[in-house]
């Protein structure tokens, strides 16, 4: 379940991010915005795309986990016939 959220110029909304090797010097390669403040400044200004992201994530994870506990227990309950689930 990995999931990946992808840092967006806010300028122009380009993800082609160039980043320095610490990370302390960000460039978009779309329109030449340059993020002095390096990756913390770049990931403060994407805090609402980042936000969405999670609460996206978190309704893809409750799905899958809920799809995977239905099927684990429909399994125990095709082994064993006196468990029933109503």
């Amino acid at each position: 379940m990995k999931r990946e959220i992808t840092l967006r110029c806010t300028t122009c909304g380009s993800e082609d991010l160039e980043f320095t090797q610490v990370q302390s010097h960000v460039k978009c390669n779309c329109c030449g915005r340059e993020y002095l403040g390096g990756y913390d400044e770049v990931v403060e200004l994407n805090q609402e795309h980042i936000t969405q992201h999670i609460e996206s994530f978190k309704t893809e994870i409750e799905k899958e986990l809920k799809q995977k506990l239905i099927s684990s227990l429909n399994s125990i309950t095709r082994k064993h016939k006196c468990f029933k689930i109503k």
